[in-house]
C-alpha cells in the first residue's frame, strides 16, 4: 500500500493501523520501520528511482503514518491493561513509558556490536544458497540504482544491535529480507536472457530445486518429540490440577494459570537480581502448589537453584517435593524417626506412604487427608521395614499424576542445538 503507483492518504490510514496492530501485537515490529520509511521516501509511480515528489510531501506522509501506528498502538495497549489480572508485586512497579525506555535501554543501548554473532555463521552455513543469493540481490538493487528494492536489506539492521536476535526472530526479519533473493533470481535470469531465451527458465528451475532440497533436509530439525513433550506436561498439570492455581515456572507455560513468579529469561533474572526481591516468599503466603520446574534455572531435577537468591533456593527445596517429571508439589518429605516437619502453608495435605503414620497424635492412614493448621507437624513414624515406601505429604488438592512415564527429553532443545 506504501509502494504502490497511486499511493493515496487512505493507504497511509490502512498502513498506521496495520503497523500499530502488530506493533501491539509484537513490538518487535517496530523494527520494520526503517524499512517503511525508506519505502516512503523511494517510493514513487514509476516504483524506485527518485525521491517521491517534494520533500514536503515525504515529510507528511512519514509523520501521518508515525501518529497513525502510534495513536493506534496506544490505544490497544490501554484496552488490552483494563483486562489484565492484577499481578503479584515483583518488585518496583513502571509506568509504561519506563518500561518501553528500559526495554530499548537492555535491548539496543546496553549490547555490544553484533550481541548474539554467534548465531550468525551457523545460520549461514545452514542456508549458504539462500544468503549468496541475498548479497547478489543487494549488489544488483545498488548497481541500478533500485533504491527501493536495496532498502529491503534494512531487515537485517537488527543483527548489529539487537540484544534478542535469536534464531527464532530471523524467521520474521528474513521475510523482508527475501525480496533481495527474488530479486536476485529476476535480474540473473534478466542478464543472461539476453543470451538465450532458455537460460532465464533454467536458472529459475534451478533456484527453485536448490531451495527444495536445503529445506528438506532441515526437516528432521522439525522433530515433533519436544512438541509433545510440552504437550504431555500441559495436559498432566491441567489432570492434576483442574481447576487454575498459581504455579511458579521459568516463563508462564500455563497460560490460564496465574504466575507467581518473574519471567525467568536472562534479562528477567538479571532484574531480579538486581532488584535483590525473592519471589517464593510472596508464593507461600498466597498458598501456591505447584512449582513447574521446566527450564533452567528451575530445571526438573533442581540442579541450578544456585542462580537464584538464597531465599528463594532454600523455600523451593523445602517446600515441593517432586510428583511426576518436572511437575512438583506443595509437601513434605517425613522424616525416618520422630520428630517435627515443616509444610510450606497450612491447609489439606495428602499421606503417601505404605504404613500409617501419627501426625499430631492423629493416625493417618496412607492417601488419607490431614488437615494442618500450623506449618509445623510433629510425625511419628512407624517403623521401618525393608519395602517401605518413604513417607511424605502432597497438597491435597493434587489429584493423582498420569499413569504412564513423563517425557524424558528436555522441555525445550537448546538455541545452538537447532543450529549443529
Amino acid at each position: 500500500m506504501l509502494i504502490g503507483e497511486s499511493r493515496r492518504r487512505s493507504s497511509l490510514i490502512v498502513s498506521g493501523l496495520a503497523l500499530g496492530l502488530a506493533g501491539a501485537i509484537s513490538v518487535k515490529s517496530a523494527f520494520v520501520v526503517p524499512i517503511l520509511v525508506a519505502a516512503l521516501l523511494l517510493g514513487n509511480k514509476n516504483g524506485v528511482k527518485t525521491v517521491s515528489g517534494p520533500v514536503t510531501k515525504a515529510t507528511f506522509a512519514v509523520s501521518a503514518l508515525a501518529f497513525i501506528s502510534l495513536a493506534t498502538f496506544l490505544t490497544i495497549i490501554a484496552l488490552h491493561s483494563l483486562d489484565l489480572p492484577r499481578a503479584p508485586n515483583m518488585g518496583e512497579h513502571l509506568s509504561l513509558y519506563q518500561q518501553i525506555v528500559q526495554a530499548v535501554d537492555k535491548t539496543l543501548v546496553e549490547p555490544t556490536l553484533s550481541p548474539r554473532s554467534e548465531f550468525i555463521l551457523p545460520i549461514i552455513q545452514a542456508d549458504t544458497f539462500y544468503w549468496l543469493l541475498f548479497a547478489v540481490g543487494l549488489v544488483f538493487a545498488l548497481a541500478k540504482r533500485q533504491g527501493l528494492v536495496a532498502c529491503m536489506g534494512l531487515a537485517l539492521f537488527p543483527v548489529l544491535l539487537y540484544r534478542n536476535a535469536f534464531p527464532y526472530y530471523y524467521v520474521v526479519m528474513l521475510s523482508t529480507a527475501s525480496i533481495l533473493v527474488a530479486y536476485a533470481v529476476h535480474s540473473l535470469t534478466e542478464q543472461f536472457g539476453k543470451t538465450s531465451n532458455r537460460l532465464p527458465r533454467a536458472m529459475t528451475l534451478v533456484a527453485f530445486a536448490f531451495f527444495t532440497l536445503n529445506g528438506l533436509s532441515h526437516i528432521k530439525k522439525l522433530s515433533p518429540k519436544t512438541l509433545d513433550g510440552q504437550r504431555d506436561i500441559l495436559e498432566a498439570v491441567h489432570e492434576i490440577f483442574p481447576e487454575p492455581v498459581g504455579y511458579v515456572d521459568h516463563s508462564g507455560m500455563v497460560s490460564s494459570f496465574p504466575k507467581m513468579n518473574p519471567f525467568m529469561s536472562s534479562w528477567g533474572v538479571e532484574n531480579y537480581h538486581r532488584a535483590g526481591i525473592p519471589f517464593m516468599p510472596q508464593a507461600i503466603n498466597r498458598g501456591v502448589p505447584l512449582l513447574l520446574a521446566n527450564r533452567f534455572p528451575i530445571d526438573s531435577d533442581l540442579r541450578f537453584l544456585d542462580r537464584l537468591l538464597p531465599e528463594d533456593q532454600k523455600m523451593i527445596l523445602s517446600s515441593y517435593v517432586r510428583y511426576w517429571g518436572p511437575i512438583y508439589v506443595a509437601g513434605a518429605n517425613l522424616p525416618s524417626s520422630p520428630g517435627q516437619v515443616s509444610i510450606p502453608f497450612p491447609g489439606e495435605y495428602r499421606l503417601e506412604s505404605s504404613h500409617p503414620v501419627l501426625m499430631n497424635g492423629i493416625s493417618v492412614v496412607p492417601n488419607q487427608t490431614f488437615l494442618a493448621i500450623s506449618t509445623t507437624i510433629e510425625v511419628v513414624p512407624p517403623e521401618q521395614e525393608d519395602d517401605a515406601t518413604p513417607a511424605r505429604l502432597v497438597w491435597a488438592g493434587a489429584r493423582a499424576p498420569p499413569q504412564h512415564s513423563p517425557p524424558r527429553d528436555p522441555l525445550y532443545v537448546p538455541l545452538m542445538t537447532a543450529f549443529r
